[in-house]
């Protein structure tokens, strides 16, 4: 029922070698014209919506609450995705970052 942490493995493990104008080509907005209003709402590549999309239909709950299964399921895959962010964008480790309330 609920999708597999690992199922992007791959994909997260070698989009640090994306190039800028592959990540273009999965934003719409860039195709029509220049975005300049990037400090208030930033652009969102198509495999982060769809991302998103399957969090909030399959296991669409709070964070660093475990007392049900699919909580302690989105609690997990928000870890794993602090620690790939960390790995792959920041190159550090999850002791090196600090990720707090309403950080961009």
């Amino acid at each position: 029922m609920f999708c597999n942490l690992y199922q992007n493995r791959y994909i997260m493990e070698n989009s640090y070698k994306l190039s800028v104008e592959e990540v273009r080509k999965d934003i719409e907005m860039v195709n029509r014209g220049i975005y300049l209003d990037s400090a208030a709402t930033s652009l969102t590549p198509k495999p982060v919506l769809e991302e998103m999309l399957k969090y909030y239909m399959n296991y669409n709950a709070n964070i660093e609450k475990r007392g049900y299964s699919i909580a302690e399921y989105s609690n997990n895959v928000w870890h794993y995705a602090h620690a790939e962010i960390e790995k792959i964008l920041l190159c550090c480790s999850e002791k090196e970052l600090i990720s707090t309330r309403n950080m961009t």
